[in-house]
């Protein structure tokens, strides 16, 4: 199994590299493990845009197998995205984005109680040009990512002890696609 997760992280890796993205979630220290019981998916309301214009991602999180437990606790604790260039250098977020980057400290949520393979959550959409500086013609990117879920808390190797193991156990993140979308003049 730990060869399963290991062999996932550099798939995942080598593919985002190939793309001009590596999966690292930006608020977990934790390696990240690709879900293979559900995907995130995303598409923009059009391919291209002008310098200024919203651009408006829509998604939701789609099971594919066996049955997803989550917390709902707002987009800044369940979801992460990223717009690169073609390089696959990550673009300047604006102030809203950084905030959004980093996990709330509140501990509000709501429970789900589950999605079964074949359901999907409700759509959601965010203005990718209210979170990064989206101010120059260019061919980019966008991913969008769903935190599933932590380590088991009842993990036995959590009773350790040692505050880095936590640090150590997987997260399961559940990816889109690599979208690509241009920004002209």
């Amino acid at each position: 199994m730990r060869k399963t997760g290991s062999f996932s992280v550099l798939a995942l890796t080598a593919l985002g590299a190939v793309y001009g993205q590596t999966i690292k979630d930006p608020a977990s220290p934790n390696p990240v493990v690709v879900s293979s019981r559900a995907k995130v998916v995303a598409s923009l309301e059009q391919a291209s845009a002008r310098v200024g214009d919203p651009i408006m991602l829509h998604f939701h999180l789609r099971v594919t197998s066996g049955v997803v437990k989550y917390v709902r606790g707002g987009f800044n604790n369940d979801y992460w995205l990223i717009v690169t260039e073609a390089s696959g250098a990550e673009l300047p977020r604006t102030e809203k984005g950084d905030r959004l980057r980093q996990g709330s400290t509140a501990q509000v949520g709501t429970i789900s109680t589950g999605l079964s393979a074949g359901e999907e959550d409700e759509d959601d959409a965010v203005n990718l040009a209210q979170l990064y500086r989206l101010d120059r013609p260019g061919s980019y990117f966008v991913r969008i990512v769903r935190r599933i879920g932590a380590a088991d808390p009842y993990d036995p190797r959590l009773r350790s002890g040692d505050p880095n193991v936590g640090r150590q156990i997987p997260i399961e993140e559940a990816v889109s696609d690599l979208i690509p979308f241009t920004i002209i003049p």
